[in-house]
C-alpha cells in the first residue's frame, strides 16, 4: 500500500468576507472604487442611495479580501424565498484567479443553501457579454426564457433589458414568485428618483 499523498496547499489565499455595514469600515473606499469602476452609472446606485441600503438587513454589501487586499465585492440581498445578487466584481488585477467562481461557490454553499440565487445579466449580444454569460453557466447558472427589466437607479434614466439567471439549489429552474415585486419594492426602494 502506498502513503497517501501530502495535502498540498490552495492554489489561492482564502477569501475572508467582511459585510460593509456602514461607510466608516475600513474596507468601504476601496469597496466603493471597485463597485464604481466595474458599473456603469445606470447599472448601479449613487452613493448616497448606497449608504441608506446599507441599514436595510435584508441588504448585504460583503468586501472580500485576503491578504494582499480587497480582491472582490458581493452585493446581494436576502428573501426567505431566494437570494438576489445585485453585484459581483472582482479587482481587475485578480480576474483570471478563480476568484468570482470561489465567491459564487460561498454564495450558493454558505449564504444561500436552501433558496435559489437569481442574478441579471446584460444579454448576450458580444463577446465580452458572452463571455460573462457562460462564465455564471460554468457556475452551474441556467437562464430563464422570461424578459425582464432592470429599473433605473437614477431620475430620467430608462430601465435596462436584461437576461435572468437562475441557480436552482435543488428546486425548479424558475423565477421566483415574489422576484419582480421584491426589485420594485424593497430593492429599488434605494435608487435616485
Amino acid at each position: 500500500m502506498l502513503p497517501d499523498a501530502p495535502k498540498s496547499e490552495p492554489p489561492y489565499p482564502p477569501l475572508s468576507a467582511s459585510r460593509l455595514r456602514n461607510a466608516e469600515h475600513p474596507l468601504y473606499e476601496a469597496a466603493k472604487q471597485l463597485y464604481e469602476s466595474s458599473f456603469p452609472r445606470e447599472e448601479r446606485r449613487s452613493d448616497p442611495q448606497h449608504r441608506r441600503a446599507l441599514a436595510d438587513e435584508a441588504f448585504h454589501s460583503l468586501a472580500l479580501s485576503d491578504e494582499r487586499g480587497l480582491a472582490a465585492i458581493l452585493y446581494y440581498w436576502q428573501h426567505p424565498d431566494f437570494t438576489f445578487i445585485e453585484h459581483l466584481a472582482v479587482c481587475p488585477e485578480r480576474r483570471g484567479c478563480g476568484i468570482g467562481h470561489r465567491v459564487l461557490r460561498m454564495a450558493a454553499e454558505e449564504l444561500s443553501p436552501d433558496r435559489p440565487v437569481i442574478l441579471e445579466i446584460e444579454p448576450a449580444i458580444d463577446d465580452r457579454t458572452r463571455r460573462r454569460l457562460r462564465f455564471y453557466e460554468s457556475c452551474g447558472y441556467q437562464r430563464l426564457p422570461d424578459y425582464h427589466e432592470q429599473q433605473p437607479y437614477h431620475a430620467g434614466l430608462e430601465p435596462l433589458p436584461m437576461e435572468l439567471l437562475l441557480l436552482p439549489q435543488g428546486g425548479a429552474c424558475r423565477r421566483p414568485d415574489a422576484f419582480e415585486d421584491y426589485l420594485l419594492t424593497r430593492v429599488m426602494q434605494y435608487r435616485d428618483r
